[in-house]
């Protein structure tokens, strides 16, 4: 908002209450940046687990997922007490967020199963993401309303993020859905690249992990 009011940084036309607007965006968001994180420094970090113990690697990335799930929970409850403290009714579709974050956490996933495999050997990748992830940040409207014109409108009609983050936000704050077809076309590209990925893995696992 600071930046905002000096002409920095803009959030575009808001209905609502900004935190609002903001943690309904970023409780997907965390799902999903976190979620790479954590998958992406999973095998390297059960090193001694993997060499040692017959272990399946697969079952070692997705349960790190878990640390992704608790934060998505930890955003839930920030954006519940925001809700109460502005007295902002989301419609029905709230109830329907969890399962709409399905996509993102596979979308997570499935990237997190190739960076797990390549930090086994080149371990820059871990220290690259956090930067990148930022970056990523500021190119998705998340933060902020998604611009009409520009060449971050043009990124943002092909960003599979956008379209699978903003709109259960939508549905959640308005009970609408401008781009339902945008989302569709995101969750059937998720679904698929979590398939592809999965056997990419399955195929490398073995002969990748003894590198680390």
């Amino acid at each position: 908002i600071v930046l905002q009011k000096s002409n920095i940084f803009s959030i575009g036309d808001i209905q609502y209450p900004y935190p609002i607007f903001a943690v309904t965006g970023l409780v997907s968001w965390q799902l999903f940046s976190i979620g790479l994180a954590s998958t992406t420094e999973s095998l390297v970090n059960s090193a001694d687990l993997v060499l040692k113990i017959n272990i399946s690697r697969k079952a070692i990335v997705i349960a790190s997922m878990g640390r992704a799930l608790i934060g998505f929970a930890i955003q839930a409850a920030i954006l519940i007490f925001l809700f109460l403290f502005y007295g902002f009714h989301p419609t029905p579709y709230i109830f329907l967020f969890p399962l709409m974050a399905l996509p993102i956490f596979l979308l997570a996933l499935s990237l997190g199963l190739v960076l797990s495999l390549l930090n086994c050997i080149m371990r820059d990748i871990a220290m690259g993401l956090s930067f990148l992830m930022t970056v990523l940040l500021l190119l998705t409207p998340i933060l902020y309303a998604a611009p009409e014109t520009g060449w971050i409108a043009w990124i943002t009609r092909y960003n599979l993020l956008y379209h699978l983050i903003e709109l259960p936000r939508e549905l959640a704050l308005t009970g609408s859905a401008s781009n339902a077809q945008g989302y569709c076309v995101s969750v059937v590209l998720a679904c698929l690249i979590f398939v592809e990925t999965l056997k990419l893995f399955h195929l490398a696992e073995h002969r990748i992990t003894e590198k680390i």
